[in-house]
């Protein structure tokens, strides 16, 4: 239908250019759309994939060096204090993803008007290795936002670069390797985002 109409000439050229436009972005919002719904529904499925022990240091050393430029480009400075003892069990795709995702999160909301710091560090709690990803940004009104906090294409702070895809994602593939996460945030202070892994 679409097509014909093109087709009949009833648009000028330069219409048909922003149609044509339009449409693909329309299309391209709905591949993502699909992709992240794939991208679901693998997670859902990933408990049944067997889990590795995994050095978390080791892990979280090498998503900082990932993304160094991106640190550097954004004048953050990065804490890590992890015992290399400290291991967990998951799946290496997995942690590697949380890790990222938080982290990227924390430089994407960080406060123009501080000199951005994230600080991850771990501690031991019964069966689980606590994870801690602190930073000095913007910070989450939970009063307002809690409960949506990790809801599908739930965003918080008008980024126009957010998807909001990545918390619920996380979630999900945190709890499908046995773990949980809980959040603390004040507005203007910053977020600290608590994942609990299951201990190797």
């Amino acid at each position: 239908m679409i097509s014909s109409f093109l087709l009949d000439g009833e648009l000028t050229e330069e219409e048909q250019k922003d149609t044509m436009g339009m449409l693909g972005r329309a299309s391209e919002g709905l591949n993502e759309t699909i992709g992240h719904l794939n991208e679901v529904v693998q997670v859902k499925l990933g408990i049944e994939k067997e889990l590795s022990t995994i050095s978390l240091k080791k892990v979280v050393s090498k998503i900082i060096t990932d993304i160094s430029a991106l640190i550097q480009e954004n004048k953050v400075v990065v804490d890590i204090m992890i015992p290399t003892s400290f291991k967990v069990q998951g799946v290496p795709a997995y942690i590697e993803s949380i890790i990222l995702n938080l982290v990227t999160n924390a430089i994407k909301y960080r406060d123009p008007d501080k000199r951005a710091s994230i600080t991850i560090e771990a501690s031991l709690e019964e069966e689980y290795v606590k994870l801690s990803i602190k930073d000095n940004g913007m910070g989450i009104d939970l009063d307002k936002y809690g409960e949506k906090l990790f809801g599908m294409y739930k965003t918080f702070h008008g980024n126009k670069d957010a998807k909001g895809i990545g918390l619920f994602i996380t979630k999900n593939q945190i709890e499908s390797i046995g773990g949980r996460i809980a959040v603390e945030s004040q507005v203007g202070v910053g977020t600290n985002f608590m994942v609990k892994l299951l201990k190797a």
